[in-house]
């Protein structure tokens, strides 16, 4: 690996049941900070070392308080994301 090398990750479709839509780009980009940082910090998983389509990642459900922030919402799912990538 170069210093160019990297990988690409795309995420076509996310469901959240009982987020509101407004809030749905700042919510994107924020999964997609975290899940960055995760990959930085812990790594690309090794199922992730070879060329491949992941069709779907289930994550568990996020159980949050009613006052959670979008931001720790956006922590969780990129975590669940992660762990995901890793099976």
């Amino acid at each position: 690996m170069n210093g160019n090398d990297g990988i690409e990750l795309r995420i076509d479709t996310i469901v959240c049941d009982g987020f509101d839509p407004v809030d749905r780009h700042a919510f994107g980009r924020a999964v997609e900070r975290d899940l960055a940082r995760l990959l930085r910090e812990r790594g690309v998983p090794a199922s992730l070392s070879q060329d491949r389509d992941i069709r779907a990642i289930v994550a568990p459900e996020i159980e949050l308080p009613d006052a959670a922030t979008p931001d720790a919402m956006a922590r969780e799912l990129a975590r669940a994301i992660y762990d995901g990538l890793g099976q």
